[in-house]
């Protein structure tokens, strides 16, 4: 990824159970230790909850542009599904949020001006930067099985291509951390990601109640807590929003964004959004150039 090549970083752990890391990028020009803090943006992977990981499938275009500017960005890590649930995902920003706080002095970051987002996956865990995100968990795309008819297209690889056979070994694993070197091999989690979107298993994974999860000791998210891991829900909490998503997305409706911008709207929040003529979920890519 350009950044990684073109930026300094460095690597910090945030949180000590299981270790979980996050990257920081300076602007360019670095200034004297005694100059003000700089506004940050937090930026999540995607991946589908399941996948990815904090050096890959960020909004690399939009944070080179705002490293240009004389921001930092943090790219951090977060659990995993289904060795997590959204339980575990609160933890995680939690600790990541009050690891930010007690280090803001150190490495100059601005907690008045703090901007977070993600790609698909990552705006569920960001909820506020919106770059063609999974966004209404509730809704049958995610929780209902699919007929053999209905196609999930990730860079060229359908959900027929993929059956539960493949993932005894990644559903019974307990690190909800790792990555496969290619998520998109057999039994990787990108491949997981479309069995769990084919047979309606994402909503559940993100709630803990698979019954893969049983077995491994995941949490399930109380019945009440539910809607604090539910963007669509979170509407009237969000601040001023930008969304971006290609029309042509065959794995994330354009209609999830634009509902959503709908919503945030009529709760008031200031929003703005482009939609990219023809493009597919790929966004990132096209992004950064």
């Amino acid at each position: 990824m350009a950044l990684y090549s073109n930026f300094k970083w460095e690597s910090h752990v945030y949180q000590s159970s299981p270790r979980t890391e996050l990257d920081i990028f300076a602007p360019p020009s670095v200034e004297s230790s005694s100059s003000a803090p700089r506004r940050t943006l937090i930026a999540f992977h995607g991946g589908g909850l399941g996948s990815g990981r904090r050096d890959m499938w960020i909004p690399d275009g939009v944070a080179a542009t705002l490293l240009g500017r004389g921001w930092n960005v943090i790219s951090a890590d977060y659990s995993l599904l289904p060795q997590s649930s959204g339980i575990l995902l609160l933890r995680d920003l939690a600790h990541l949020e009050q690891w930010i706080v007690a280090n803001a002095e150190k490495l100059r970051i601005n907690t008045a001006y703090i901007a977070v987002g993600g790609t698909s996956a990552g705006l569920l865990v960001a909820a506020l930067l919106s770059l063609y995100g999974m966004l209404d968990l509730r809704s049958d795309l995610y929780s209902t099985a699919k007929p053999t008819s209905a196609l999930s297209v990730v860079e060229g690889m359908t959900s027929h291509e993929v059956a539960v056979e493949e993932f005894a070994e990644l559903l019974g694993s307990s690190h909800v951390l790792t990555n496969d070197a290619d998520p998109f091999s057999v039994g990787g989690r990108m491949r997981l990601l479309l069995w769990a979107n084919k047979c309606g298993f994402t909503f559940d994974f993100l709630m803990g109640r698979h019954e893969s999860q049983r077995g491994i000791g995941v949490e399930r998210v109380p019945e009440e807590r539910e809607a604090e891991i539910l963007p669509m829900e979170l509407v009237s909490k969000m601040p001023p929003s930008w969304g971006i998503h290609g029309d042509a997305d065959t794995f994330v409706p354009v209609e999830d964004s634009r509902r959503f911008v709908k919503e945030l709207r009529g709760a008031g929040v200031v929003v703005q959004y482009i939609e990219i003529p023809g493009a597919e979920h790929e966004l990132i890519g096209l992004l950064a150039d």
